[in-house]
């Protein structure tokens, strides 16, 4: 019996190590999100309010009231002309949900304007840009200007 208590749990430990997985979603390509990439430097693909970008099985709830919202961006600044990237303007949120049955336990963003003058996230330490915790979804309000995500890790 006690054989068999050992090998149940050595057995759930293993599953438990093998469920976990860090996925790194970049915002850089819009036809990955079935968007089309915006065609000139400084122009933008809009971002319905309601919408959900999906990436693998990981949901991004996109909702605004007014305003700009979400936009896939082709940067015409000089230093990254030509790069694409998620940008969310003030009074916008993303909720980022796990796949049935699984928790966030860490995310890390890289981008611009991602610190907690711009982003609402409870958990989120804007110095190392890491939000840790135990959740099946991630809220991340927009509060002022706007973030320019590239790309967010999750765990």
């Amino acid at each position: 019996m006690k054989k068999l208590f050992l090998f149940a749990v050595a057995t759930l430990i293993s599953t438990m190590i093998m469920a976990t997985e860090t996925i790194t979603v970049s915002f850089t390509d819009a036809t990955v999100f079935g968007y089309e990439n915006p065609a000139e430097n400084g122009k933008a693909t809009k971002i319905e309010s309601g919408s959900t970008l999906t990436y693998q099985s990981i949901n991004f709830d996109i909702s605004y009231e007014s305003g700009n919202g979400f936009r896939f961006f082709k940067s015409g600044a000089d230093d990254d002309a030509g790069e694409i990237d998620l940008r969310a303007y003030v009074n916008s949120q993303m909720v980022i949900s796990a796949p049935e049955g699984c928790l966030f336990t860490q995310m890390v963003i890289t981008g611009t304007n991602i610190t907690s003058k711009y982003l609402s996230i409870e958990g989120y330490d804007s110095k190392t840009k890491t939000w840790t915790g135990n959740s099946e979804a991630i809220t991340i309000d927009v509060i002022e200007s706007t973030a320019h995500f590239k790309t967010i890790e999750i765990t």
